[in-house]
């Protein structure tokens, strides 16, 4: 036998493991496949951002395909296999990295032009947020008209960590109540939202 085994990463219901992907969950289930008519053994090995290996389980048998790995501390991972054959043939996996963050971005008002629950005589709104968030994705600013049934009237989607304005100004707001809400979501999918802010154009 000198044929080296092939070793194949699978998806699974319970949490498909995709390389470079974020996660707000701390237990996951790895399945892989390989290819050996000689099979001997297969090592997991899952290392920290420090490069320390906190499980290095080892499985015998050609049934042993998969490994449960639970109670994971936020920060980043990296995970690959090994399996040999009895002819001490041996391959190694791709290495895959994830990362763990189950923490809700923070996230608040910064000086808006109209302040909660206040009158204000023009219709041109600007908001201004700051969050903090290590794995940020996106911030979602909506404005709607509370007298028009909760009419949305729009919506300002921005990506990146340098963007904390939106500006209402090109839209003329007619007399009547409003709301706007700012939410934040990371790319671990944990989210936080200020909640309505009320104000009346008058």
């Amino acid at each position: 036998d000198t044929t080296k085994p092939l070793i194949t990463y699978e998806a699974n219901g319970l949490n498909a493991f995709a390389n470079d992907t974020y996660s707000n969950n701390t237990q996951f289930r790895v399945n892989v496949s390989y290819t050996e008519t000689n099979f001997d053994n297969v090592t997991f090995n899952l290392l920290n951002s420090s490069g320390v290996n906190i499980n290095g389980t080892k499985f015998n048998g050609s049934s042993s395909r998969a490994m449960n790995i639970t109670g994971l501390a936020e920060g980043i991972y990296r995970l690959n296999l090994t399996v040999l054959d009895t002819a001490n043939n041996t391959n190694t996996s791709e290495q895959r990295t994830f990362t763990v963050d189950t923490t809700k971005p923070l996230i608040s008002f910064l000086g808006p032009s109209a302040h909660n629950g206040t009158n204000i005589s023009s219709g041109n709104v600007t908001v201004r947020v700051s969050y903090t968030e290590t794995n940020f994705g996106n911030v979602t600013i909506s404005l709607r008209n509370n007298s028009a049934s909760l009419a949305t009237i729009n919506t300002t989607f921005l990506v990146g960590s340098g963007n904390t304005t939106a500006n209402f100004s090109h839209i003329l707001l007619s007399d009547g109540n409003y709301t706007i809400n700012v939410t934040v979501v990371d790319l671990a999918n944990n989210w936080n939202s200020t909640g309505d802010f009320a104000f009346t154009v008058d």
